[in-house]
């Protein structure tokens, strides 16, 4: 099995996509310490995409949105612990604020990752992939607006960093046949949010992942692959979808 985390914001800031500096630092001192191989998401999906069975401990590390966090906290810690990640990020708000149309306002005053931190995260090898342009709830518009959305966040942040993009993640986990058949079109891979480990023969275009929300909680159970930890995510994933199928898509309540 294959541990793919989802980190948004590294702040103290106590919301639900924000992991606290220290806490992150301990994160990933314990993969470190615990030998965890950590891989790119090109060396995910090759994996995902053979016929080898996955080692033990392996983990990729992806950030969505594009706070600017990711480089002025995580970049270091990534560094100093030489682990390669993925940072998903939301092309035009790029230098600007997490201020986007579908953000309560309680999460839209955080600073986004600027052109030339991309560059510079780019050249110490990591991976920059689209996250959509406003980060909309794609499946809520017409095809082809949410097509501009994802082209769109390709062809800028290409030109950003000099280099192709080739991986994407859906806004908010969103995606139906449509939209997974054009992302199809346009990149290797895509991300999205249903809590569980992959396994060989994921759907590369819409990969599990787990919330870095979670991960303390999973540590502390000796890691994701654990009886326990496997457990405790089957828990979380059914409690998850469960609020889901409770809520209407306005997000008002049954």
């Amino acid at each position: 099995m294959l541990t793919i985390l989802t980190y948004h914001s590294i702040d103290n800031l106590g919301l639900s996509t924000s992991v606290r500096p220290e806490r992150f630092t301990a994160q990933m001192a314990f993969l470190a310490d615990h030998k965890y191989k950590m891989l790119t998401m090109d060396e995910a999906v090759d994996l995902l995409n053979s016929c080898r069975p996955i080692p033990p401990h392996c983990v990729a590390v992806t950030f969505d949105d594009g706070y600017r966090s990711m480089y002025t906290v995580a970049f270091e810690q990534l560094l100093r612990y030489s682990c390669p990640a993925t940072v998903f990020v939301t092309s035009g708000h790029c230098a600007k604020l997490s201020n986007w149309p579908s953000h309560a306002p309680e999460f839209s005053t955080r600073e986004m990752l600027t052109a030339a931190q991309l560059r510079e995260l780019s050249a110490s090898h990591i991976t920059i992939g689209a996250h959509s342009v406003n980060h909309h709830h794609l499946t809520h518009l017409p095809l082809a607006q949410a097509e501009h959305e994802i082209e769109d966040s390709r062809v800028a942040l290409e030109q950003m960093v000099g280099e192709r993009v080739r991986h994407f993640a859906y806004p908010y986990g969103e995606l139906n046949d449509d939209l997974r058949a054009f992302v199809r079109s346009r990149f290797d891979c895509a991300c999205g949010s249903d809590l569980r480990l992959a396994t060989n023969g994921a759907d590369i275009y819409n990969l599990p992942r787990i919330d870095a929300y979670y991960l303390d909680d999973l540590l502390r159970l000796g890691g994701p692959e654990t009886r326990a930890a496997r457990t405790f995510i089957r828990v979380r994933r059914s409690l998850r979808v469960a609020r889901k199928a409770a809520t209407r898509d306005d997000g008002s309540r049954y």
